[in-house]
């Protein structure tokens, strides 16, 4: 007999009794489940425009090899009629192969240990209730380990850029200071205004997301809003690159994985002594695409 750990997700329908159906037919079907999480709700992950998943882990006993039980699982997924959607989209049910003993396959249609379960709290957070002392057979961590390593290093960044000559105004200090005042956040992200992005650089090390918050000059309409990835670095770069400071930090920020910007085209090059009433009858929307953003890291904030 085989140990293997399988997770269990569901976000439409009844999300309870849809986990407790799929658990109901892996026992008919011979599996014999020895341990059992309770169930958490959690945020979607990677799509946020969905509803919440209810999460599980089992521990479960079987003869079957690993592509036996990779067919069993999604034949039930076929009966309880879960349908072909987007990556990371809704689902009626998921069920997946987290570990099998301390196997490693990498196959075009399975892939054990999960590729993404190191990265995933909703996988860790139940699993780590019924095997925290269990291997990752790749990372050779603890499955608890690996838990507290994401509660750890998932530190959100709100880091807002003003006139270095005005420390006091432009967009990304009066974003922070609205945010301050009238929302509140959960311990794991932290607000930040300074007047110059190459500030920054003091605090990449301890924080897994940054959202920076700024204006940048690059040949829009002015009051144009825009956001961008690091990989498409050339626009920052192009339009930054008479200051070296700006550069250096730009490109010490290439480095670091998941470093979103969120700007406004200046109405002037020098912003003179704070931000233009065009500019400011954006902040909404600014507010918007930084509560879209932090949904994508499972993290919400209320007035």
């Amino acid at each position: 007999m085989s140990t293997v750990y399988i997770g269990i997700g569901s976000n439409l329908g009844n999300r309870q009794d849809n986990c407790l159906k799929a658990i109901g037919i892996l026992k008919n079907n011979g599996l014999e489940i020895t341990a059992q999480s309770s169930m958490h709700e959690t945020e979607p992950w990677g799509v946020k425009d969905q509803p919440k998943f209810i999460n599980m882990a089992l521990k479960v006993e079987t003869d079957l090899t690993p592509q036996e039980l990779l067919t069993l699982l999604k034949n039930i997924e076929n009966i309880m009629g879960r349908e072909s959607t987007s990556r990371w989209g809704p689902r009626i049910i998921d069920i997946d192969i987290l570990l099998y003993d301390d196997m490693k396959i990498n196959e075009d249609d399975l892939k054990i240990p999960h590729p993404l379960m190191h990265e995933r709290e909703f996988v860790l957070e139940p699993l780590s209730e019924i095997a925290s002392e269990t291997i990752h057979p790749v990372l050779l961590k603890k499955a608890g380990d690996l838990l507290n390593d994401i509660k750890k290093t998932a530190r959100i960044l709100i880091f807002g850029v003003g006139n270095p000559l005005y420390r006091d105004d432009g967009l990304g200090n009066r974003i922070i200071d609205i945010l301050s005042e009238k929302y509140s956040f959960p311990n794991s992200v932290r607000l930040i205004e300074s007047g110059s992005l190459t500030d920054i650089i003091d605090f990449m090390d301890d924080y897994r997301h940054i959202i920076v918050i700024d204006t940048i000059t690059t040949g829009k309409k002015p009051g144009e809003m825009f956001s961008f990835e690091l990989d498409e670095m050339s626009l920052a770069l192009n339009s930054l690159s008479h200051s070296t400071g700006f550069l250096e930090a730009l490109k010490k920020l290439k480095d670091r994985p998941d470093i979103f910007f969120i700007c406004i085209e200046p109405e002037d090059l020098s912003l003179g002594m704070g931000l233009s009433s065009e500019i400011s009858e954006k902040i909404p929307a600014i507010i918007k695409m930084i509560r879209d953003r932090l949904l994508l890291y499972s993290i919400t904030f209320q007035p």
